[in-house]
């Protein structure tokens, strides 16, 4: 019985070890560096990468932006990824031992249009990542937490420090440089991501906004367990995602700002390799769920989905070239009728999208 109870207690001692494990955080790597072999999944390539909006500073180590690991061994739930934060991303490393504190960039930008139209206040300590990219798929995801040194005493204030994450380039259309769109909001909305939109009250104790993705982190007065980071609060991690046209050529900027004052610091963490978006040789090709006929075809094909309680909302026609074409289609319950007339001979790619928000593929040979 006694052996057990040791057992036991080493057991519990040892997960306890494991889990409070401090973060590490690398700064010797270029944003560049960091892009291509951290952030870049499966399906993506990128070209002219900029830190704030110059490519020169990609090219050098810049302490805003590094890599952390040993993410599983602390609340933050993530292993390893990339850190992009207003002050030095050294910062972060913990234990959550101060209740407000900063550790201020050696080299600080001020202002960015596009965060300033998420805020009514001046955006400074700028840290901004961006850089041009091509698809081999339809759909681009990316997964990523926010974390910040406000809470939780400055949420619902002035203090609302921003974060976002642009995209601009076919088919896209918003209200930020290039006409981009921020696709960095709460999931099912369009709410940016920000200290006001998502926190449990000054106090931690309501009133709740959005405090569902809220991950009370203590506030290093008043410490709690397992609060191994160093940021008083952050967000669960938050996935997003977007249509973009295969083959095409794409912008996003993924920035970050203090908003009003430079004194506490906010921070974003992305998941490694989790810019990505499906291949052609990964892509789920679905026959259980969706069908086509005929295919092969000339004229006008029939897709039935096998759910007949759902319905097709978006129809996506490619090339293996990654060409995409119009797809104008009728419905009739859940048979779709689709022209594929003016199409040219050879192999093409089905991509539908219903209203349940499921996603299926098939392949479609034109003669």
């Amino acid at each position: 019985m006694m052996k057990k109870k040791i057992l036991v207690l080493l057991l519990i001692l040892n997960s306890v070890f494991i889990f409070a494990q401090p973060l590490a955080v690398n700064t010797s790597l270029t944003p560049t560096e960091i892009v291509q072999n951290t952030l870049l999944g499966n399906g993506i390539t990128v070209s002219n990468i900029q830190f704030n909006r110059s490519s020169a500073s990609a090219l050098a180590v810049r302490d805003q932006i590094g890599v952390f690991t040993n993410g599983l061994g602390t609340n933050l739930g993530v292993a390893n990824g990339v850190i992009l934060s207003t002050g030095k991303v050294q910062f972060a490393v913990g234990p959550n031992n101060l209740s407000g504190g900063s550790n201020q960039t050696s080299i600080p930008v001020t202002g960015d249009a596009d965060l300033s139209l998420l805020s009514t206040n001046p955006t400074q300590n700028i840290a901004a990542v961006e850089f041009d990219f091509v698809s081999s798929g339809s759909e681009i995801s990316l997964d990523f937490i926010y974390a910040s040194e406000d809470y939780p005493e400055y949420a619902n204030s002035i203090f609302n420090d921003v974060m976002g994450i642009f995209l601009s380039g076919p088919g896209i259309s918003g209200p930020f440089s290039n006409n981009a769109r921020n696709i960095a909001v709460l999931p099912s909305t369009s709410e940016p991501i920000s200290t006001n939109n998502i926190n449990n009250g000054t106090t931690n104790n309501g009133p709740c906004e959005n405090c569902n993705f809220y991950v009370n982190n203590g506030t290093g007065n008043t410490p709690i367990v397992n609060a191994t980071i160093q940021f008083d609060g952050f967000t669960t991690e938050i996935n997003t995602s977007a249509t973009v046209q295969i083959g095409q050529t794409y912008h996003l900027k993924i920035a970050i700002a203090n908003v009003a004052d430079n004194l506490f610091d906010s921070a974003i963490f992305i998941r490694a390799n989790s810019f990505k978006t499906s291949t052609l040789r990964n892509l789920s090709f679905e026959s259980t769920k969706m069908t086509i006929s005929p295919n092969p075809a000339s004229n006008t094909i029939q897709i039935n989905l096998m759910d007949h309680a759902d319905t097709i909302e978006e129809i996506t026609l490619s090339s293996i070239l990654g060409t995409q074409y119009n797809s104008s289609f009728e419905s009739n319950g859940s048979k779709t009728f689709v022209d594929v007339s003016s199409l040219s001979k050879g192999l093409y790619f089905v991509a539908v999208k219903t209203k349940s928000n499921s996603k299926y593929i098939q392949k479609l040979l034109v003669e």
